[in-house]
């Protein structure tokens, strides 16, 4: 059986004043709640996410966040 792994990627904040919501964007507090609702010890950096990947060892629970 395959493992499902999970990584969120955006492109920036919005704030719709400032700097406006486009695909990609995500408002500060919708990203607390991301944080909050997987916490902050299941996520994982990109570079430990890609050694677990390679070694199959990324627990149901880790995420890795990134912004592009």
């Amino acid at each position: 059986m395959k493992k499902l792994f999970f990584g969120l990627m955006f492109h920036h904040f919005h704030d719709g004043r400032k700097f406006f919501k486009t695909t990609g964007s995500i408002q500060k507090d919708d990203f607390y709640k991301i944080i909050k609702f997987f916490g902050k010890k299941n996520i994982i950096s990109p570079a430990e996410f890609y050694t677990k990947y390679k070694k199959n060892k990324i627990n149901k629970n880790e995420i890795c966040l990134t912004f592009d």
